[in-house]
């Protein structure tokens, strides 16, 4: 098994993909399923998911490893509307 060196990426957008070269990187890896979490599950983290999404990555979301930047009541509904679209789009083939 061929290993490589960690990659590290500026990212100056919403999304890990905007801009970055991230889809190629994990192409290049053989890469095809992702992992994320992270602060912001309002803004970057459901924008990274959607983007790698539309890159044809499977990805699964870490719900217990994400917050909105809104932490009203929007939490619950946030989390349910990312989880429905990935859902979407993976049924679908996108």
């Amino acid at each position: 098994m061929r290993k490589h060196a960690d990659a590290f990426l500026l990212v100056d957008a919403h999304s890990a993909f905007q801009g970055t070269g991230l889809a190629t990187v994990l192409r290049e890896r053989g890469i095809k399923r992702l992992l994320v979490g992270g602060p912001a599950l309002d803004y970057c983290v459901k924008a990274t998911c959607l983007d790698a999404v539309r890159e044809n990555f499977r990805v699964a979301l870490l719900l217990p490893a994400t917050r909105p930047v809104d932490v009203s009541d929007r939490l619950r509904e946030e989390r349910r509307s990312v989880v429905q679209r990935l859902r979407r789009a993976h049924t679908l083939g996108l």
